[in-house]
């Protein structure tokens, strides 16, 4: 019998999505300061791992050194139009 490889279900974002990363929340922040930030992101690998992660660089194709959770990410529809 062949195993079959499980895939994650929780991968959400494709590789070339444009994405913003959300800012860090600290107490007491105001709400109405944008919780994004205004540079657009590409995700330029997506790593199966549990949780997903995803890699990210700048639109100048400058990688970024960390991952980021799926969380920390919203797909950026604005900059599609």
């Amino acid at each position: 019998m062949a195993i079959r490889p499980m895939r994650n279900p929780q991968i959400t974002l494709k590789e070339d999505d444009l994405v913003r990363i959300s800012k860090a929340n600290k107490p007491f922040r105001r709400g109405y300061l944008p919780g994004w930030s205004d540079e657009v992101f590409t995700v330029a690998k997506v790593y199966d791992s549990y949780p997903t992660t995803y890699k990210l660089q700048e639109m100048k194709a400058e990688a970024i050194k960390r991952r980021f959770y799926a969380e920390e990410t919203s797909e950026n529809f604005e900059a599609l139009r």
